[in-house]
C-alpha cells in the first residue's frame, strides 16, 4: 500500500506512516534498490513480519526524504542508551504495530513516537503501566496513556524510565489533541500530540 501520511510539523520535525499488507518480495519488486539489503535481512531474521517491519520503515524513510526510486540504505545506528540515530546525524524514532509503521525525524532534537492498533487487549495489561493516580475510564484512554509513555520512554531513552516514573496528566479524550506527561525522575514536563483513526492511535512528542 502507499504511504499513509507524511507531515512536516511546526518545529521542523517530520512524521510519516506506512500501512502495509504486501509481502517483502512484493516490496522489493517495487523498490529493486532494496534487494541486497533484503537478502541480508533474511539471513538475520526468520520472521517475515519482522522483516516486513524493517522494510516498511526503510521505504517510509525513502518517501520522507523524497527519493523513493533510488536510494542507498540510510544506516540506523544506536547510541549506548539504545536510542536510534541516522548515519547522517538526524534524530529518529520508530514504531510499528499490526499493519503500520511510523517514523519521526528531526534535525535538531531527540524525538519519540508510538503507534498501536486499537484493541481491547490493552485492558489486560493496564495494571502494568498505569499509576495509581492515572484513571482512564475507557480503553482508548488506556491506549493513549500506553502510547504516551512509550513515546516518552524513547525521548528519554538514556534515563531508562519505568512506567511509574512517567505520569500522564489528566486529559479530556478527543479524536485528536494533546496530552502532557511528567518525567518524575527529572521533573520534566513533555507535550505530546495524539490522533485516533478507525484502526490506530498515534502519539508523538511535540
Amino acid at each position: 500500500m502507499p504511504v499513509a501520511f507524511i507531515e512536516q510539523l511546526p518545529d521542523g520535525s517530520k512524521i510519516g506512516g506506512w500501512r502495509f499488507d504486501e509481502t517483502p518480495d512484493a516490496l522489493v519488486d517495487k523498490h529493486p534498490s532494496l534487494t541486497d539489503w533484503y537478502v541480508s535481512l533474511k539471513e538475520k531474521y526468520r520472521s517475515e513480519t519482522r522483516i516486513m517491519e524493517k522494510m516498511a520503515v526503510q521505504v517510509l524513510l525513502m518517501a520522507m526524504d523524497e527519493c523513493v526510486t533510488d536510494m542507498t540504505i540510510p544506516l540506523i545506528h544506536h547510541l549506548d542508551s539504545g536510542c536510534p540515530v541516522l548515519s547522517d546525524g538526524r534524530f529518529i524514532s520508530i514504531s510499528h504495530t499490526k499493519g503500520m509503521a511510523v517514523v519521526m525525524l528531526s534535525d535538531e532534537r531527540p524525538v519519540g513516537i508510538d503507534v498501536e492498533y486499537r484493541s481491547a487487549r490493552v485492558a489486560k495489561i493496564a495494571h502494568m503501566f498505569l499509576r495509581h493516580d492515572e484513571k482512564p475510564d475507557t480503553v482508548d484512554g488506556q491506549l493513549l496513556i500506553w502510547c504516551a509513555k512509550e513515546a516518552a520512554y524513547k525521548l528519554f531513552s538514556a534515563e531508562k524510565l519505568t512506567f511509574e516514573q512517567m505520569k500522564v496528566l489528566p486529559f479530556m479524550l478527543q479524536k485528536k489533541g494533546g496530552v502532557q506527561l511528567m518525567n518524575m525522575k527529572s521533573d520534566t514536563l513533555v507535550n505530546l500530540s495524539y490522533r485516533f483513526d478507525d484502526d490506530y492511535v498515534l502519539v508523538y512528542t511535540s
